[in-house]
């Protein structure tokens, strides 16, 4: 037979256990509602950047070309012999943009690579000026930060911290040291950048 002490002593304790439940729940329930992860959506537009041209085609291709010499491959204004473009940026959360000009090539034109030469110029105050070459076509080994792939060209890196339009205009011609009479030989023009 239970005695009545032991009774009440059971009921004290299980009294005092359900309380130190309570207590705990709802210190769980106030830590999860208080302490509740903030999600912040934060959608961020740095920059673009545009390539534009007049052309049915983003580049040059040169069809049966004839060697020449690097000074007449510079100057020359023969029809289809270089390309005319312009890069529009325009900042909007980003102080800086960098953009790379580089150039793609089907692997068909690539045993002309070290016969091709090409040369950069950009337009300022309405006269071209060189900013990169003559080279030959130069294929990059690895991906860069840029985002310019395994194979293509990088003719220039440019950083800007405003908004702008450059005019540029690429050559391309066979470099009369090469061994080859006549060739074809298309690339086309990439931008690739970033903004912070």
């Amino acid at each position: 037979m239970v005695s009545e002490n032991t009774s009440k002593q059971f009921n004290v304790i299980m009294v005092v256990i359900v309380l130190i439940l309570i207590v705990v729940f709802s210190l769980c329930i106030w830590l999860f509602f208080e302490h509740k992860d903030k999600v912040v959506f934060q959608v961020e537009n740095g920059g673009n950047v545009f390539l534009n041209y007049v052309s049915d085609f983003n580049g040059l291709s040169l069809h049966n070309m004839i060697p020449s010499s690097d000074d007449n491959g510079i100057i020359s204004l023969k029809e289809g012999s270089f390309f005319d473009f312009s890069i529009d940026t325009k900042l909007d959360e980003a102080s800086i943009i960098d953009y790379e000009i580089s150039l793609f090539r089907e692997k068909k034109y690539s045993y002309l690579d070290k016969y091709i030469r090409i040369y950069l110029e950009e337009e300022k105050s309405g006269t071209y000026t060189k900013v990169f070459g003559p080279s030959e076509f130069i294929p990059l080994k690895k991906i860069n930060k840029y985002g310019t792939n395994v194979g293509d060209m990088v003719l220039l890196h440019v950083r800007k911290k405003n908004k702008s339009t450059n005019r540029y205009r690429l050559r391309m011609w066979l470099s009369n040291n090469s061994n080859i009479s006549s060739g074809d030989y298309s690339v086309s023009v990439k931008i690739n950048g970033k903004a912070k």
